[in-house]
């Protein structure tokens, strides 16, 4: 377990990822207007601040664990997988290292899947409640995505 605690301590983000806030999962749930909901009962908001240094360290790990290029094999789903299950460990490890455990379960992230404008195929992307509302991250650039009111229509699943 050591190894693994301290592959992810290293480089931790400076700007806390959560806002000191707490949604309740119907709180949560409005903002999505979710298909799946997940089980958590409370989750943290995200401070958007924090996301530039997350996507930094996103990626940093992803590198240290081998994943150096983007291909076919690691497709949207498994970057969409990859970078909610990550800030739900960073956001864990951060809260149990600086010694304050908010009274939420999670962080507040989800997989989406929609059909982007024009395209022929679904993607996956997150989207995470913040304090500027419910942002939407393309995970294989950190870039924060305005979805088309067709592209908000399109989305079939949302797991969180």
């Amino acid at each position: 377990m050591s190894w693994l605690s301290s592959l992810f301590r290293k480089k931790a983000p400076a700007v806390s990822l959560w806002t000191g806030r707490v949604l309740t999962a119907a709180d949560f749930r409005e903002q999505l207007a979710a298909f799946n909901f997940g089980n958590d009962s409370t989750y943290a908001e995200v401070n958007s601040a924090a996301l530039p240094a997350y996507y930094d360290w996103f990626r940093s790990k992803l590198f240290d664990l081998g994943v150096t290029k983007w291909d076919a094999r690691q497709d949207c789903d498994d970057f969409a997988n990859l970078y909610a299950d990550f800030l739900q460990l960073r956001f864990y490890l951060g809260q149990w290292e600086g010694g304050t455990l908010p009274d939420a379960q999670g962080i507040a992230v989800a997989r989406v899947y929609y059909r982007p404008a024009g395209g022929t195929q679904n993607h996956a992307i997150n989207a995470l409640a913040t304090e500027r509302g419910l942002l939407y991250v393309e995970p294989q650039t950190g870039q924060v995505l305005n979805l088309s009111l067709p592209e908000f229509q399109s989305r079939y699943n949302i797991f969180f």
